[in-house]
């Protein structure tokens, strides 16, 4: 331990990666204690966005930790069953390390370094088949996430990181110098499970839908048993689009959407559902968002909805240009394609935002008009979410420019 140590003082690269690792790890024991004190809600049955979001976190910031120590003693039993022994062992959480001796052959010390990689990926594939019978879909979804990092970790981060660092197992791995055929082997069979996870990847098997309610859940399944004995139905493929990307399955959404937009290149809805996927889980609104969306507006969106998202996602972009002229304009376009008095998610997030550009102006009192409005609609729908934000950014104007509104 106290070599551990002296590695922590006299390298800062293990020193950051300790640091970064400590932060994980209490974030870890956040998402656990949150786990525990909604534990009731996790066994309710479904799958509701934030159970598939804090699953989606835990299967790295908590799953991660274990397979450390997997990956470590996949070395330590390779070594050992060479007759070397492990003289120096570190572990940090999120890494580790071990220091083997003995007197190894060429293919011994590929072995070694190849074995932890393998104790990651038996260790992904055990949690899945662990949760993957569960009764409870968020079990099941944070065995699933589990699996694809280990996958994603193992075949792909670790060996890049290895490459440009310097630092790693597949150095030796891939020394084809000392092993060339074993090197080669295993680059065939590396290669042929990239593919596999790869293809698995992009057809959506690593991600489950979540659904508020199991009437959500029957419509999108009525949607895919529709469109199957109606293939060339353009309103069923739109639907169909919409639906897996507001249940999360981006990767299927982005497949069906790609075929769907190579028949129909002038679909108004079709580049909108693209703007949509493209700031899909991204803090900023990318430009090729706004350009879909501009795109989708000068070919004719003919749904008030439609339309009213399109704006608000040009608001949000210049938003993060710091341009909040252009982005309240977007939004006041927004909102006058609404049916007046409308109740809808659109409304009550175009004025939320539009409140958010008024403040950026310095504009205070149109700031607290607007998120009053937005609170407003939100309680009148019944979205209480909505409502707690609104009441929060309420509170943040009256706090900064209080004496303004009076």
């Amino acid at each position: 331990m106290s070599a551990f140590f002296e590695r922590l003082l006299d390298n800062p690269i293990f020193l950051l990666f300790t640091i970064i690792s400590l932060a994980n790890f209490v974030n870890g024991l956040r998402l656990v204690g949150v786990a525990r004190s909604r534990w009731q809600e996790l066994h309710s049955g479904g799958l509701q966005p934030w159970q598939k979001h804090l699953a989606e976190r835990m299967a790295f910031f908590v799953a991660v930790p274990p397979g450390v120590l997997v990956h470590e003693f996949g070395h330590m039993l390779a070594t050992w069953l060479f007759g070397g022994r492990v003289v120096e062992f570190g572990y940090g959480f999120y890494w580790g390390y071990i220091v083997p001796a003995g007197n190894f052959s060429a293919a011994q010390d590929w072995f070694i370094s190849l074995a932890g990689t393998l104790g990651t990926l038996v260790y992904g594939l055990a949690l899945w088949l662990a949760l993957w019978r569960n009764s409870f879909a968020p079990f099941r979804y944070f065995g699933l996430r589990a699996l694809r990092f280990h996958l994603y970790y193992g075949l792909v981060y670790y060996p890049l990181f290895t490459l440009f660092t310097f630092i790693g197992d597949w150095r030796t791995i891939y020394n084809f110098n000392a092993t060339p055929l074993l090197s080669g082997l295993t680059l065939v069979v590396h290669v042929a499970v990239l593919g596999v996870f790869w293809y698995a990847d992009r057809h959506g098997r690593f991600e489950m839908p979540a659904y508020q309610s199991a009437a959500e859940q029957t419509v999108a399944t009525g949607l895919e048993q529709n469109l199957q004995q109606n293939p060339d139905d353009e309103r069923l493929q739109l639907e169909l689009i919409d639906s897996y990307r507001h249940s999360g399955e981006t990767q299927k959404a982005e497949r069906q959407l790609k075929a769907f937009l190579k028949g129909s290149p002038q679909s108004a809805e079709g580049h909108l559902q693209l703007a949509l996927l493209q700031t899909n889980h991204k803090r900023r609104v990318p430009e090729q968002t706004a350009r879909h969306a501009t795109r989708a507006l000068e070919l004719g969106l003919a749904k008030p909805a439609s339309q009213a998202t399109a704006h608000y996602l040009l608001g949000r972009y210049y938003l993060d240009r710091e341009k909040p002229d252009k982005a309240i304009s977007a939004f006041s376009q927004g909102v006058a394609v609404l049916p007046a008095g409308s109740q809808s998610e659109e409304a009550s997030a175009l004025h939320y935002w539009r409140s958010y550009a008024y403040r950026r102006l310095g504009r205070y009192e149109s700031a607290y008009q607007e998120m009053n409005q937005a609170l407003a609609i939100a309680q009148a729908a019944g979205r209480q979410s909505m409502a707690e934000h609104c009441r929060e950014q309420l509170a943040i104007i009256e706090k900064h420019a209080g004496r303004l509104l009076r």
